[in-house]
């Protein structure tokens, strides 16, 4: 078929990337240059424009078409590809970053590898503050991911290239976040030497103490992934980590046991381990910030104040303008934000809600589903994004908490959207995760959860109008289970002053 008839010209809406399962391949490199003369035939009176804004323009313009171009996989690659590297040399970071997220959804092509050159081109020419800030930001993410690949010497000359767009950008809480993550690069690079052998052992020999305790220090401490690595910290040597490791694979049912978890966790990280002394605080505030809701008098005195000794220890892991705090905090205090619908409760009595007044922006929760007879939360937390980092929500529903799954956005990302359906109770659910920092709403990068529960009852879908989630609402059935939910919407502009 055609090419040029293919491409169309002109869009209205933006739509995302239909996602081939499996990926298409990616095309050969005749067939590319091939279809990108054709490309640039179609928009030769766009690439002949020069300027920033005009090529902005014809980036956003490959982009769409590469879009709706689902029959063609060769032009759609082209598209895409062209989109992002247009985009790149015009400094426009967020839409480089979408046009190649979307040839690594389609493609087989990852995610990294689909960034790298629009990186490398952006790291060159941006000049603003605020393009700094999205390269940063886009920089740490891929420092992340490579992390995860257990690359560290390329994570760090990404987190080198983050702190030299930090620098750019002026933001302080940016600054200082990038500069502890290489901090804390650079003093694991060493342990990771050994750390990355023991997990090799650990095939052959998966009781030995020693590579135990390397495996589980790098996956807990460095990765984060501490469901892979506390089981292995527990068959460790005799020592503080083995036993901590073991009262939380346990599970603490009570605000008390989680308070003598996170005092253990602060008391181990002022030790001299500079590798994990921030994973082991970021550990102590969780479990702080899971028992706060559900402590009283002396204790709950201590415990909000060893958080916020621990907010202004640890680097901030998102940055949002104190501004936007303030309008949150005034639209929330004047109630101006929008209640939502109830979904499901049809059968449920009790109301209840969660809306912190100092402000909080959902960007996950704990959750149980209880599918036996009516499908209802028989757990649920929601947790929020707030002016002093993340903090854990009010609890709702009648199931042990250590039991609960988690549904969270990843770092610089809230959640832009929540799909519900129900009836008499509550059904199914899936969540939508968006960029969102001082700049705005990102351009790119959403991602949606897999479908959980049932297809029951009507469908709700809250958020998914720039507007941010705030806060949760709903009710109990008899059973003190939840049958429904609804949530609290606001519209604040995250964007500085002047900056509109």
């Amino acid at each position: 078929m055609c090419l040029r008839f293919l491409l169309v010209l002109a869009l209205l809406i933006v739509v995302g990337p239909v996602v081939a399962d499996p990926p298409l391949p990616i095309p050969s490199e005749d067939d590319q240059d091939r279809t990108l003369k054709q490309v640039k035939d179609v928009f030769k009176f766009d690439y002949a424009k020069m300027g920033p804004v005009a090529r902005a323009a014809l980036a956003e313009k490959l982009f769409l078409n590469g879009v709706q171009t689902k029959s063609d996989p060769v032009a759609q690659f082209v598209l895409f590809r062209e989109s992002r590297d247009v985009a790149a040399a015009a400094g426009q970071v967020n839409l480089a970053m979408k046009a190649a997220d979307a040839l690594a959804e389609v493609f087989d092509l990852k995610q990294m590898d689909a960034r790298l050159p629009a990186l490398e081109v952006l790291a060159r020419v941006v000049t603003t503050p605020a393009a700094h800030l999205d390269l940063a930001r886009a920089l740490e993410a891929a420092a992340d991911e490579v992390i995860a690949m257990d690359e560290l010497s390329s994570a760090q000359k990404l987190l080198q290239l983050a702190g030299v767009s930090a620098d750019k950008s002026k933001d302080s809480a940016l600054i200082a976040a990038i500069s502890s993550r290489t901090k804390e690069l650079e003093a694991w690079q060493k342990e990771a030497e050994k750390a990355l052998p023991a997990l090799e052992l650990l095939k052959t020999r998966p009781d030995d103490p020693d590579a135990n305790l390397l495996a589980g220090r790098y996956l807990c401490f460095l990765k984060g992934d501490w469901d892979a690595g506390l089981p292995l910290l527990k068959k460790g040597p005799d020592g503080d980590l083995q036993i901590l490791a073991e009262a939380e694979l346990m599970g603490p049912t009570t605000a008390e046991d989680q308070v003598v978890i996170a005092d253990a966790w602060f008391d181990v990280a002022t030790g001299n381990d500079p590798a994990g002394q921030t994973a082991m605080q970021r550990r102590a505030r969780h479990w702080y910030a899971h028992a706060a809701p559900n402590l009283s008098g002396e204790t709950k005195t201590r415990v909000d104040t060893r958080l916020a000794e621990l907010e202004k220890t640890l680097p901030a892991e998102f940055s949002l303008d104190k501004a936007f705090w303030t309008r949150l905090r005034a639209v929330i205090k004047d109630r101006k934000y929008i209640e939502s619908r109830l979904c499901g409760g049809g059968f449920a009595k009790v109301p209840f809600f969660d809306l912190p007044p100092d402000g909080g922006v959902l960007i996950g929760f704990h959750y149980i589903l209880h599918q036996q007879g009516l499908i209802t939360f028989s757990y649920f937390q929601p947790i929020y994004l707030t002016v002093s980092g993340e903090k854990l929500g009010q609890a709702f529903g009648t199931a042990r908490p250590e039991l609960a799954k988690t549904v969270k956005a990843k770092k610089g990302q809230v959640i832009s959207g929540l799909t519900v359906r129900g009836g008499g109770a509550m059904d199914g659910f899936s969540v939508t995760f968006s960029p969102f920092n001082r700049t705005g709403w990102g351009r790119g990068g959403s991602t949606t959860t897999p479908w959980v529960g049932g297809n029951g009852g009507g469908e709700a879908r809250f958020g998914f109008n720039g507007s941010v989630i705030i806060g949760v609402h709903g009710k109990f059935l008899d059973n003190g289970q939840v049958g429904g939910l609804g949530v609290f919407t606001a519209s604040v502009d995250p964007r500085p002053a002047g900056k509109k």
